[in-house]
Parts: C-alpha cells; sequence; structure tokens
C-alpha cells in the first residue's frame, strides 16, 4: 500500500459508518489517521443525513479505533448548536479525543470571523478553563493540562483569506 512504499502517514475523513473496513485498514497500517464528521453528540443519526447510524454507535466506533493506537479526532461543523459543542467537547476532553471545530461556510463576503463562533469559542474557553493558542494559519486550538483537546476552524472563505488557504494546502 501507499503508506508502506512511500513510507508516508496517511489520514482519511469519514463518517465512521462502516467501522469493520476501517479497523481492518487501521490493523493492515494502511491509514494512520482518522478524522470523524460528527454533526450531533446524541442524534438518532449522527449526521445531517436522512440515513445513518446513532451518534451513540460512532461514538462507541471512535473508542474502537482509539483502542488499536490510530490517531483519531472529531471534526463537526457548528451550526448555532452550542449545547452540542459543549457535550461534544466534554466527551472528547474524558477520552481524549481531540474536537475540530468548523465555521460553517456560506455563500457570503464579510471582514471577520461570525460573532455567534467567536462567542462559542469564548463559552468553550471559560466552561473548560481552556488555555488558547493561535497558529501560523490564525487558527485558533484550546489546550487543557498542557493538551490540545480542539481546533476552531474559521472560514478563511468567508473573508477572502485566499492567501492564507492556499498555504494550509
Amino acid at each position: 500500500m501507499i503508506s508502506e512504499k512511500y513510507h508516508l502517514d496517511i489520514g482519511i475523513n469519514t463518517n465512521c459508518v462502516e467501522i469493520e473496513k476501517l479497523i481492518f485498514m487501521i490493523k493492515n497500517h494502511w491509514i494512520n489517521r482518522v478524522i470523524i464528521g460528527l454533526d450531533y453528540f446524541d442524534g438518532k443519526i449522527s449526521k445531517n443525513s436522512p440515513v445513518g447510524v446513532s451518534s451513540k454507535q460512532i461514538l462507541k466506533n471512535i473508542l474502537r479505533i482509539k483502542e488499536l493506537g490510530c490517531d483519531v479526532s472529531i471534526s463537526s461543523v457548528y451550526n448555532d448548536d452550542l449545547e452540542n459543542k459543549i457535550k461534544m467537547l466534554d466527551w472528547g476532553i474524558k477520552n481524549d479525543v481531540r474536537i475540530k471545530i468548523l465555521e460553517i461556510v456560506k455563500d457570503e463576503k464579510e471582514k471577520s470571523t461570525s460573532k455567534d463562533f467567536l462567542k462559542m469559542e469564548k463559552v468553550l474557553k471559560e466552561k473548560f478553563k481552556l488555555e488558547y493558542k493561535k497558529d501560523e494559519y490564525n487558527e485558533v486550538s484550546g489546550f487543557k493540562n498542557g493538551k490540545k483537546v480542539v481546533t476552531y476552524f474559521h472560514s478563511h472563505c468567508r473573508i477572502r483569506e485566499c492567501d492564507v488557504c492556499k498555504q494550509i494546502h
């Protein structure tokens, strides 16, 4: 596989529904990092979709992946769902799984990150007593006891930061 032939760390984004296939790839060292998309912490369906599996099942799947020693994190879009993100971050801190919270991307042009997104960052900082640091791409991460537990990805598109965005990729 690519990871072995070229000595690369391979990561994938997934909804974590096909867990047995994912476990197979991890056990065979074909992938080293998994980012799980999770819209709802405690929904009947974990994603904003008419079909899928429960959030509870996805969280169990995440713990299975973690038990295999694979780097796993959760990626979730902030959609004015503060209580949902509080529950998600609380679970992430307790289970040593980093949460990545993305600002929703809409067809809009603004001068700054949305006020609601910034307010959510502040609420989580205070609630979980986090220390915040910015990286070279102007993204903010929250640390607890020296460990990165959350990263906020503001929309570079919304504020037309194409020069920053192209450097990320």
